[in-house]
């Protein structure tokens, strides 16, 4: 039997998917659920619940979607190192050019 979610939590949640599919290109699915979560604590649902429902709502807005944990700590990307001019040990001797 499927769960029934009141108009005001379904409301907040397309919400908030918008919100983060305009503020930052993807959705943080973690990140959008706890948000909701935390403005509706009345209403019995788990984490597990409304990271389902935030998901099937960015799929349905064709957004990229992505799973990093809630607490901020955003792996950088590693930087590609600068090119060499010259292969390494094949430089030119002293006074010649």
């Amino acid at each position: 039997m499927a769960r029934q979610y009141s108009d005001s939590l379904l409301t907040e949640l397309q919400l908030a998917v918008k919100r983060a599919l305009h503020r930052e290109g993807t959705v943080n699915v973690p990140a959008v659920a706890s948000e909701i979560k935390e403005r509706h604590p009345v209403e019995d649902l788990s984490l597990a619940e409304l990271e389902a429902q935030v998901m099937t709502a960015a799929l349905a807005m064709g957004a990229a979607i992505f799973f990093q944990g809630t607490t901020g700590n955003i792996i950088e990307p590693r930087r590609a190192k600068p090119k060499r001019t010259q292969p390494r040990g094949l430089r030119p001797p002293q006074g010649q050019s």
